[in-house]
Formats: C-alpha cells, sequence, structure tokens
C-alpha cells in the first residue's frame, strides 16, 4: 500500500508525461457539495499550497499515515529541484460514502524553476482521488493519474 501511494500521489507532482486529450473534469459549485466534499475539497486544496510552497509538514499532513515516510523521501528531493505552481480546475465528487470519498480533479501544474539540468514540461492532470476518514479528518488515500495534457 505504501509503495502504490507514494506512487500515485507523487505521479501528479512528478509527471513529465504523455498527452491523450479526453473530457475535462466539471467543476461542482460549492453549494452543490455536500459538507464531507466540501472538506475534501479543502483537503485537496491544501495538498497543493503546500506541495507549491514546499511546505513538507502541511502536505504530509494531507495524506493517510501509512504513506507519509515513504512519500516523504521521495518527495524531498523534487522540492529541492523544482518550483512549480498548481491550480485546481475542476473538482467532482465520484463516490462518496460516509469514511470514503473518491474525487475526479484536474489541476495545472506550471514550472516556475527547474535545477540545471533537469527537464519538466508543464501540464493540465486529470486524477481520481480517493480520501478516506482518519483520526476523524479527510486524508488523501490514493491517488492516479487518468489523463495528462501537456501543455505547449
Amino acid at each position: 500500500m505504501k509503495k502504490v501511494l507514494l506512487i500515485m500521489i507523487a505521479l501528479p507532482v512528478l509527471l513529465i508525461g504523455c498527452s491523450n486529450s479526453g473530457p475535462t473534469v466539471k467543476d461542482t459549485p460549492a453549494e452543490d457539495l455536500s459538507e464531507n466534499a466540501s472538506e475534501v475539497k479543502q483537503v485537496l486544496e491544501k495538498n497543493l499550497q503546500a506541495t507549491q510552497e514546499e511546505d513538507m509538514d502541511a502536505y504530509l499532513a494531507t495524506l493517510v499515515e501509512s504513506g507519509r515516510e515513504s512519500t516523504k523521501n521521495e518527495i524531498a528531493g523534487f522540492f529541492e529541484d523544482y518550483d512549480i505552481e498548481y491550480e485546481l480546475l475542476g473538482f467532482e465528487i465520484l463516490e462518496e460514502e460516509d469514511e470514503r470519498i473518491v474525487v475526479e480533479a484536474e489541476q495545472r501544474a506550471t514550472a516556475t524553476y527547474v535545477a540545471e539540468g533537469l527537464s519538466y514540461r508543464d501540464h493540465i492532470a486529470r486524477s481520481e482521488q480517493t480520501f478516506v476518514r482518519e483520526e476523524s479528518e479527510w486524508r488523501i488515500a490514493e491517488s492516479e493519474i487518468t489523463n495528462t495534457d501537456i501543455i505547449k
């Protein structure tokens, strides 16, 4: 589980991959979200903000406990080598249960700094993310990229 979580969470950040155009994610208005879904969206926004600000503690706080240590080791190097700006473009609830919510999200990632000798491709990524309630808080348990469009 830890390796899957690490790969799935780090992928949106580290991705420099391919493009496969598809429909964009509908952005559900805040007033149409349940209280739990609204909380989950806030966690996702905190995750993106923490990644952009390279705030390791805030970033890890958005993840389930079991994935934090391995993710921390992987993301630390990324924070050193890249500065990325993130924007949440779309957020839609796919499944909602009391202790588990699956969302589809779309985000833009644009590099403002890339260390010498490395490369990065600005992109818009669509992902399915699973949130679970852990210690009375919503946290990201899994994230899987479903589509990536390279920004030219």
